[in-house]
């Protein structure tokens, strides 16, 4: 066994209307680009960076998801 086995980044995406109706293309193809990070900026490892069609960017990071630690 590897002392640090190769992870996997699994992402879904969840979509949500509050006007409901019917959804356009666009709407259910908002993501433009997907950058995974091996390190990220908080010094996590492993997140990504997500684009969406209108620009606005969301960054996934995993720092601190398994809670506050301290020595």
């Amino acid at each position: 066994m590897d002392k640090n086995p190769a992870m996997e980044l699994m992402i879904s995406v969840l979509l949500h209307s509050a006007v409901g109706g019917e959804w356009t293309e666009e709407e259910l193809s908002p993501i433009k680009e997907i950058r995974i990070m091996d390190i990220t900026p908080s010094r996590s490892v492993l997140g990504a960076e997500i684009r969406l069609n209108d620009n606005r960017i969301y960054e996934v990071d995993f720092k601190d998801i398994d809670g506050y630690k301290s020595c």
